[in-house]
């Protein structure tokens, strides 16, 4: 056992204002003990370690006198794991490198707050996760005691108020809406957040780098607003408004991203829009000329997502120097020419345009997308 154990152990006693006296009557062991511990004259049984740990609220690793830089070497190499088992759509590996990462450091809020996300992504409805109904259950309670705990006890506010967003979606998400409302109601206005102060503390190049990605964030949230709006189900709106409501989106996104090139990072989003929204609209209407067109539209901007691989820095002017990265955040790791045909393209509503040549021929383009 290493030798700084009793140093380490002395330290987190002294910090904490006990006498040796107090920590053995915590720990069930003589104050002998303790002084004989605090000297290296002799070490506690090893089955005590986790519980000398957990109550100075420091790894085992810390404990023994490991390193801070071994212990964040070990911490990123758990968070890179972690992001490739996203990134390869392993919802079961996720959980089991998050448990892994709390077991070994227990009181990093940082990877109590990764299980949280792991546990939260197991159950997404919008992947391709055979059993997420299943896990949704089964982790439903842990999700919110991670939650509240991380509440509790972390006094890093930016992992605070990911677990306070996270855990009152995840009460939207299983049906509680008052407990999520409330909780999703105490977070921060916008108007307080650093995105929305930053530009009085910065000047000059950074001053205009700040608000060109303020202008990519913006018009992000509107478009997003939009569609939710057309999916709201607001009775006073027809499909026709609806129609025109998303034409509208692509109009604005096409005028902040005036370079064609720019628009690019937005083409899979609008065949998901055209599929999921427009069509099903058209056809509603009757239109299936209209629907056509914008199913033949859906598959080329498929066509252009497929090809947008690498990071991208925008030149439009208003929003020149942002960056996109084709990164994941979800382990539905589906290409997006495979979830148009699996989620959207095999809805009966599309029936009445399978015969069509117009369509046939779209729809080959769209699944050599996905075979290639």
């Amino acid at each position: 056992m290493t030798l700084y154990f009793g140093e380490t152990f002395r330290r987190n006693r002294q910090e904490r204002g006990l006498t040796q006296e107090q920590i053995a009557e915590v720990l069930c062991v003589s104050p002998q003990a303790v002084s004989r511990w605090e000297c290296s004259a002799a070490y506690p049984d090893i089955a005590l370690l986790p519980t000398i740990a957990d109550y100075f609220g420091i790894s085992i690793e810390e404990l023994l006198g490991v390193s801070i830089a071994r212990r964040q070497a070990k911490i990123g190499e758990y968070k890179a794991q972690f992001q490739d088992a996203v990134n390869h759509g392993l919802a079961e590996d996720c959980i089991e490198i998050a448990r892994a990462a709390v077991k070994d450091f227990p009181k990093d809020y940082s990877l109590q707050n990764m299980l949280m996300y792991a546990l939260f992504l197991s159950g997404d409805d919008s992947g391709n996760i055979p059993n997420w109904k299943e896990n949704q259950e089964k982790y439903k309670e842990e999700i919110i005691e991670i939650g509240n705990m991380i509440l509790r006890e972390c006094t890093d506010d930016a992992i605070r108020l990911e677990a306070k967003s996270r855990l009152g979606f995840h009460y939207c998400e299983i049906g509680e809406l008052q407990k999520g409302r409330e909780i999703i109601e105490s977070l921060p206005s916008e108007d307080s957040s650093k995105e929305a102060l930053l530009y009085w503390a910065v000047h000059g190049s950074e001053r205009y780098r700040y608000l060109h990605s303020r202008i990519a964030e913006t018009c992000s949230r509107l478009i997003w607003c939009i569609w939710r709006y057309v999916q709201s189900g607001d009775p006073a709106l027809t499909p026709g408004d609806k129609i025109g409501f998303l034409d509208l989106c692509e109009n604005i996104v096409r005028l902040i991203y005036s370079d064609e090139t720019d628009f690019r990072i937005w083409c899979g989003e609008f065949a998901r829009i055209c599929l999921e929204t427009k069509i099903p609209l058209y056809l509603e209407l009757g239109d299936t000329q209209a629907a056509l067109q914008a199913f033949e539209r859906a598959a080329e901007y498929l066509q252009l997502d497929s090809e947008l691989t690498e990071p991208y820095v925008c030149v439009s002017p208003l929003v020149a120097g942002d960056r996109f990265e084709p990164l994941c955040d979800t382990v539905d790791t589906r290409p997006l020419a495979q979830t148009a045909i699996e989620d959207y393209i095999s809805r009966p509503c599309y029936d009445v345009l399978r015969d069509d040549v117009r369509f046939i021929e779209a729809l080959r383009a769209i699944e050599s997308i996905y075979e290639t």
